[in-house]
This record gives C-alpha cells, structure tokens and sequence, in this order.
C-alpha cells in the first residue's frame, strides 16, 4: 500500500510538473505572439519607410545612380545623367570633380561626358539631342528665364558635295543654309535647334514653338533679317503694322514678330548714303527730304570742342562693299551724339543744308 501511494506521490509531482512545464510554454508562446506583432508592426513601418524613401529616391535619382548608391552595381549611365553632368560640369571643372569625388554615384566621369558629347548627333532639320539638353537645363530655371525668343536667318555655303563619316551620307550640292537660334529674353543663353539646306523658313517657327513648348519654353518672339523670303514668311502669316504679331500654336498668346534691328539700322544707313529719302511721301506739296548733305558738312567743320561730341568721320561717310556688315558705324553715324551735334551747327547756321532736322520747315522760313 505504502509502494502504491509513493507511486500516486510520484505521478502527482510528475503532472504538476508537467503542469508547470506547460504553463511556462504557453507564456513563452505569449511573449512569442507579442514579439511576432511588434516584429510584424516593425516590418509593416519599415515597408512604409521602404515605399517612401524609394519614391523620394525616384524623384531625386535616376535607376543608375541608385544602383550605384544602394547596390555597388554598375548600370549605364542614360541620357538625363548625362544632361544633370553636363548643367554641373557648367559651373567648371574643379566643382565637378570636387562634387564626383565626394559623390561618385551621382556624376559620369568626364571622359564617360566626352564620349557621350561625340554621339550627340547633329543632323539637318530638328536637333532633338539639343532640344533634350535644353530640357534638363530648364528643370533649374525659373519659368521667366524660360520666355525666349526665336531668331532665323539663311547663310550662303559653298555649292559643293561633302561626305558626313559620322552619318555616312552625301551633303550638297547646296547654297544657302537656313539656321534657327533661340535666345533667352531674361537669361543669357543662346542655343542653335535647327539647320537646313535650302530650306525656306515657312511653318517652321509654328513647329519649333510646338517642340520648346512641350519642354517647357516660351516662345515671346521672332526676328529676322529683311530678307525676301522673310518679307514673304511674315506677309503669309497676317502680320502688319497694326497686327505684328501671330498666336502661339499651343497657348494662343501672341508671339511678336520683328525685323532684326541692326540690320534696319544698317540699312537706313545705306538709304540715307546713297539716295533721298522723303520723309513724308504723302505731302507731294511739301517734301521732306533727307540725305546726307548735312552730315558732309558737319565732319568737315572746323574742331570745335563743343560740336565734337559725335564720332563721325569721313569714313562713316564713304563705305562700301563688305564694310557695311558692320553694325559700328552705322549705329555711330545715326547715334544721339551726331543727331545733336548736327542740330546745334544747324541752329548755329554752322552748315547750309536746310534739313538738318526733320521739323525744320514747320518751324524755320
């Protein structure tokens, strides 16, 4: 009986440390279930945080520079690093090797931006590959600094073939190039975006505002010379003294048109050199004339400091040919200096000419 109680005693003990083993397992299994929560918790922040940080990565770096960055993997640099190098590379050559020596995930090598310069492509007609540039310099501009103008111009070449090794293509024979520039009109940047050989300018500038606009430029304006076909181009497109002007393609809002002042000014230098210009043609009864009799006699007056102000000399006077491109002097000749020079020696009676001025047969009999 004694052995049988001993044996109950000794289960007892057993099952209650069973009991006890069980209890400590349904707390460890407890405190498992709360640590795999807040692991669980922690996981699902740490994917929030994943999710959020690479979707600030994508803002801020493209898919190279955040293999580098994350991975230590190499992947080709794309166009858009190339264009961010290429804004860095503008500020000079120690910034951009300072910032790609602290920063080797952000910026291509220099001679990785020369390779990728020389496969640039240039062909006639659209640059795309500048308009692209362009685009990646804007992303840092102010939507004013993005207002530009549109300027156009033909040049003659010489009528002969060449052979484009890059393009492996036959060029020419051709005469005239026709070469569009933009300009910012409160930035100073100047950038060519088309060229074609014997091209006539019409619906171009409507095209080519089309492609600035959808990189997030404004084109305000065109200005040409006066050539012929220009007259013709502007004539087409409605604009008039009254109307000087066409609507934007995309926006509606009126691009100015202009003829390029220099070139008016070299060109009202040369009328007023080598013929009369009426002034007012309408008034058969009372012509006004003007020419440059008054001019002659001003720079062969005697030096007098006080009418010396102008810098017009005989030369001013008698150019010809290829001197007449240059812009100099004929802005000196019209300038405010020689204007008021001359009208001090004709109220003086310094000169004979009587149109020394424009008004002077309303105000002098």
């Amino acid at each position: 009986m004694r052995e049988i109680l001993k044996m109950l005693k000794s289960q007892e003990d057993a099952v209650k440390r069973k009991d006890k083993e069980l209890g400590d397992k349904d707390n460890e299994i407890k405190q498992l279930k709360k640590l795999n929560e807040k692991l669980s918790k922690e996981v699902q922040t740490a994917s929030g945080e994943n999710v959020a940080m690479k979707d600030t990565l994508d803002t801020k770096l493209t898919k190279a520079q955040q293999d580098r960055l994350l991975h230590g993997k190499k992947s080709p640099w794309s166009s858009t690093d190339f264009g961010s190098a290429l804004i860095v590379l503008g500020a000079g050559k120690k910034v951009y090797s300072y910032i790609n020596s602290q920063f080797s995930y952000l910026l291509p090598c220099v001679s990785s931006i020369k390779s990728y310069m020389s496969s640039i492509r240039f062909e006639p007609g659209i640059m795309e590959d500048v308009l692209t540039l362009m685009e990646f310099a804007g992303k840092k501009m102010s939507p004013l600094e993005k207002v530009l103008f549109m300027s156009y111009d033909e040049m003659h070449t010489d009528p002969i073939c060449c052979h484009d090794q890059k393009l492996d293509q036959i060029l020419g024979p051709c005469s005239q190039v026709q070469v569009v520039n933009v300009r910012g009109l409160f930035s100073p940047y100047k950038n060519p975006i088309f060229y074609q050989f014997d091209c006539p300018i019409d619906g171009w500038p409507e095209r080519l505002s089309k492609e600035l606009h959808k990189r997030g430029f404004l084109v305000a304006g065109i200005v040409c010379d006066l050539g012929t076909n220009n007259q013709k181009f502007f004539r087409q497109a409605g604009v008039t003294l009254e109307k000087p002007f066409i609507e934007h393609p995309v926006t509606s809002s009126p691009i100015i048109c202009m003829y390029d002042p220099p070139h008016n000014l070299k060109l009202a230098r040369n009328y007023l050199l080598d013929e009369d210009i009426c002034l007012n043609p309408s008034d058969k009864s009372n012509p006004r004339i003007a020419n440059k009799a008054p001019l002659v006699e001003l720079v062969n007056l005697p030096i007098m400091p006080d009418l010396r102000r102008h810098k017009v000399r005989l030369r001013h006077l008698s150019v010809k040919g290829s001197e007449r491109q240059s812009v100099s002097t004929a802005m000196e000749l019209l300038s405010g200096s020689a204007a008021t020079s001359l009208l001090e020696a004709g109220r003086r009676k310094l000169i004979q000419a009587l149109n020394f001025e424009v008004h002077y047969y309303d105000t002098v009999k």
